[in-house]
């Protein structure tokens, strides 16, 4: 023990003699003053282990052991690739070992543990550069990521608009399958009722004779387009016949042509039905010929009063409830028989539904848990199933015949059902509803997925009852399995009339619908065409045109449903056709104040700017087909007064109207002058008037009431001389003379060509191969006096010509006019001779005239004349009068230098003398007219007349 004892004490000493040891090494590095850090058996081991990290290296060439197929490692198909393409494979694996990954962030020279400064640096120097790799790593991971995008988007695009022009719609959302699931797979790909054929009874009318071969042409690459556009001209023509025509009905059957194998067209031939619902129609009575038919703007009187818009939205909100629960029975019929379920040789309504909710919920095991069974059969969910088909009758039938079983189970539910669907609101008397919530809140209350309690009876008691409203859904997949089944429950729960006993909670009108399906938005529906009906059932016309016209391949549907609604009234226009917001077409219109204590956004969609884009397009490869769609903005226009006709004469179709239909009404003016001058088929569009002065309607002026136009006159005045105008301000002159002589402005056709010849006269613009008097493109049937004609000195003369041909139309022009395109039509083949150096002939024309003077006696008798000669002769002058001494001095020089002989000698010094007084005339008579043009003139005509 004692051996022991000094054996420790001895180690100990040697301990503290090695620790007093280890402190003197630092000395000279620590000073005294600076404290030291004093480290634990764990720290020391820790730092050990770093600084093995620090200094030690990865194993040397030679020590790398391998496998039997290769370097350790290294995969396999690594080594056979790299000896296959000539590559030592232990070779290139111990040249990688050598890298030292762990130093790649250590400084490049040693930092000692006491430099602090060193230290941070190399900590900046590495954060910078982990900051820039992984700067470079997202930015390479953005661009592929937006390239991906963008490719993906052009070739989504170039899909499209192929899909569109072979007449189909694109599914970009997904597959049929996806886009139908997810708004109930089980019935969103299916139509409602048989396909009808020719109930739209739209025959010939008035228009049946217009030339339409261009149109179908021009439609026979577009099916879709083409479809309609068949639909919209015989509209037309019904319209123009006093006659009304079911709208809808013609575009559904216009759109179930093109539903054939796409499930979205299929789809947007069913919102045709839900519109025509909504609005009172009926599928089932659509051949019935005696059935009233809606009148063109029935509605747009009713949306206008405030008064009546709450009934209209009540109107609405039955019909896409009908709309929705017509569809859930077809959907029925249509699951049983292709289950081929065993419905008897004559089913019945509740054969059907029986075996339907067998095959849903009854399994080798027996029925769904939680179902109340009568004899076999669920009651509750037989019961909703009715009520959900709309038929509410055999629901009260089925009802009664198990009045036993209610009893015991509920036995007031009997008086609450009859009492509730015999209310037209669908309210229960006050004492009802107390009832009723009692057995609700005690029994129902909160057990939506409960096993215990019959889902079904819970819906029908939360329907019946309005039981707690602000709860706006069923939480059992079973009952509320679709978004048309939610959209039902949301009708069943509205109420557009609140009334003022009715909790805040309880107060849920259509629009507050519309509100919840605005929130949801097209990212939850995913499929636009199901984003498109959800907003139609909730009323909001507007939002719905302006959300499926986002997408390209439906933008031709979208307009045809925007025609479809202004024709009845029922979407909201803004009063001012060019009003935009933000340059979108969708504008707020106002904020209201809903009794929910919520705020609701009405908008106004412009639909004049919708159709006038497509016009736009339209107008230049089919302009006739362009005007059909122009015809329906007669809906939103009023004719024009007689202030705004006598504007119109003044300032030309400019109404003095702010607002409202006489804007619209200007609007369409406009866009058919537009069309006109795109297509330059004057004659086919606006009318042709022939040599004898008779005149023959174009197809604008066929369809004129339709844009409140009454006569032929008044076409004139709106259309066909703006027109004229428009072309003459865009220095489009031939299409401008053709014009006005269709318009009947024989005198304004003459005015135009004399200014046309003065203005080249100026500015010698004869000289030009291509002007724009000759240069326009004539296209269709040309009236014969304006023949194409390269020279306007020859379009002008035999315009001239024509016309006194025909006094009628000669007396329409005055004889100032006439002998000023006269004058203005010598003097410029006077110029173009000149420019030809033809001087002898152009001399004489130009003498002919009677403008200028022969000798110096008549000098001033011509300045005389001179003041009452039109400005488009007097502004011409000063080129004209250098023009004829350039061509004497040409002369005088010629024959000076000629050689004659001494007979001929006094025949030319008469010929020099006589130019030379002319020329002395015309310097004279420039002078006496100093006023009436540039001072320039007379001092190169005194050049030329000095140096004769």
């Amino acid at each position: 023990m004692q051996n022991q004892a000094r054996m420790l004490q001895g180690g100990a000493t040697d301990l503290r003699q090695l620790l007093e040891r280890s402190r003197q090494l630092t000395v000279h590095i620590n000073p005294s003053d600076v404290p030291q850090l004093e480290r634990g058996l764990d720290q020391i081991k820790a730092e050990s282990k770093r600084l093995y990290k620090r200094t030690t290296r990865v194993a040397e060439p030679g020590t790398t052991s391998t496998g039997p197929s290769g370097p350790a490692g290294m995969d396999p198909r690594t080594a056979i690739l790299l000896a296959n393409k000539g590559f030592d494979p232990d070779k290139v694996r111990q040249n990688l070992d050598q890298i030292d990954l762990a130093q790649s962030f250590e400084p490049l020279h040693a930092v000692r543990d006491t430099d602090i400064e060193g230290y941070l640096n190399n900590e900046y120097e590495n954060i910078v550069t982990v900051a820039i790799h992984e700067t470079k790593r997202e930015t390479d991971k953005a661009f592929d990521n937006a390239f991906e995008k963008l490719l993906y988007r052009d070739w989504e695009r170039a899909r499209k608009k192929v899909f569109q022009e072979l007449g189909a719609h694109s599914a970009p959302w997904g597959t049929p399958d996806h886009s139908g699931a997810q708004v109930g797979s089980f019935r969103m790909d299916q139509s409602i009722g048989p396909r009808r054929a020719g109930i739209g009874g739209l025959g010939a009318g008035p228009g049946a004779g217009t030339d339409t071969s261009r149109t179908e042409s021009g439609m026979g690459m577009h099916p879709r387009l083409g479809a309609y556009f068949k639909v919209v001209r015989e509209i037309n023509q019904r319209r123009l016949a006093g006659q009304n025509v079911d709208v809808i009905i013609a575009f559904f059957e216009a759109a179930q042509t093109l539903a054939t194998n796409d499930t979205s067209q299929r789809m947007l031939a069913r919102c045709w039905t839900l519109l025509y619902r909504m609005l009172g129609g009926d599928l089932d009575y659509a051949r019935d010929p005696s059935r009233p038919l809606l009148e063109p703007r029935q509605f747009a009187g009713v949306l206008a009063n405030p008064a009546t818009a709450g009934e209209f939205r009540q109107k609405i909100a039955k019909g896409a409830r009908a709309w929705l629960e017509d569809n859930y029975r077809s959907w029925v019929s249509d699951f049983v028989r292709r289950q081929h379920a065993a419905v008897g040789g004559n089913p019945t309504v509740h054969s059907e539904v029986k075996a339907m909710l067998e095959m849903r919920f009854c399994r080798n095991t027996g029925w769904m848990r939680g179902l109340r069974l009568v004899h076999g059969h669920p009651f509750w969910a037989h019961v909703f199933t009715l009520v959900r088909c709309g038929l509410i009758q055999e629901a009260s039938q089925h009802i009664d015949q198990h009045a036993d079983f209610l009893k015991t189970a509920a036995p007031y539910f009997a008086a609450y059902f009859k009492a509730w669907a015999q209310d037209p609101s669908g309210r229960l008397a006050r004492e009802l509803r107390n009832r009723l919530l009692q057995e609700w809140n005690a029994h129902l209350r909160d057990h939506d997925n409960d096993p215990e309690v019959d889902p079904f009876q819970l819906a029908l008691y939360k329907i019946i009852g309005r039981c707690d409203v602000s709860i706006k859904t069923i939480r059992n997949s079973n009952v509320i399995g679709s978004a048309e089944d939610y959209m039902w429950l949301q009708f069943m729960l509205a109420k557009e009339q609140v009334l003022e006993t009715d909790a805040l909670q309880e107060r849920y009108t259509l629009r507050d619908v519309s509100l919840k399906v605005r929130h949801f938005g097209l990212d939850h529906f995913k499929n636009p065409v199901i984003w498109f009906q959800m907003l139609l059932l909730c009323g909001d016309f507007e939002l719905a045109i302006s959300e499926l016209l986002k997408q390209e391949a439906f933008s031709v549907d979208a307009l045809h449903f925007a025609i479809a609604m202004v024709y009845y009234g029922v979407l909201r226009v803004p009063k001012n056709p060019n009003e935009l917001q933000d340059g979108n077409m969708l504008i707020v219109a106002e904020q209201v104040s809903l009794p929910s204590k919520t705020t609701y956004t009405v908008y106004n969609f412009n639909v004049a700017q919708l159709i006038g884009a497509f016009v736009g397009d339209l107008g230049r490869s089919d302009p006739i087909a362009a005007l059909q769609y122009v015809f329906f903005l007669g809906l939103l226009g009023e004719p024009l007064t007689h202030q705004d006709m006598q504007l119109a004469w003044g300032q030309r179709a400019q109404s003095v109207s702010s607002q409202g239909g006489p804007q619209y009404t200007t609007f369409a003016h406009r866009l058919i002058r537009d069309v006109a001058l795109a297509s330059k088929d004057f004659e086919k569009l606006l009318g042709e008037a022939g040599p004898t002065g008779t005149h023959v309607p174009g197809e604008a002026e066929r369809y004129r009431s339709l844009l409140h136009i009454r006569n032929a006159e008044e076409f004139k005045l709106y259309i066909t001389i703006p027109s004229a105008e428009q072309a003459e301000r865009a220095g489009r002159f031939q299409d401008a003379l053709r014009l006005y002589y269709l318009a009947g402005e024989h005198g304004r056709v003459i005015e135009l060509l004399s200014r046309q010849l003065s203005d080249r006269l100026i500015a010698h613009r004869y000289r030009d191969d291509v002007d724009s008097i000759s240069r326009d493109d004539h296209s269709g049937q040309i009236t014969d006096v304006f023949v194409r004609v390269g020279d306007p000195v020859e379009l002008a003369q035999q315009l001239l010509d024509f016309y006194k041909s025909n006094p009628q139309m000669l007396g329409r022009i005055t004889i100032e006019a006439r002998q000023t395109c006269e004058l203005l039509t010598r003097l410029m083949r006077f110029m173009q001779l000149c420019d030809r150096t033809a001087y002898d002939a152009a001399l004489p024309l130009l003498l002919q005239t009677g403008l200028v003077p022969t000798n110096v006696n008549e000098v001033h008798a011509k300045a005389n004349a001179f003041r009452l000669v039109s400005d488009l002769v007097s502004k011409t002058m000063s080129d004209v009068l250098i023009a004829a001494c350039t061509a004497i001095s040409h002369i005088h020089q010629t024959l000076t230098m000629q050689r004659v002989t001494a007979g001929q000698a006094p025949g030319r010094d008469r010929h020099l003398a006589e130019l030379k007084e002319l020329a002395a005339a015309l310097t004279m008579y420039a002078g006496q007219l100093q006023y009436r043009i540039p001072s320039e003139t007379l001092s190169i005509m005194n050049k030329l007349f000095v140096n004769m």
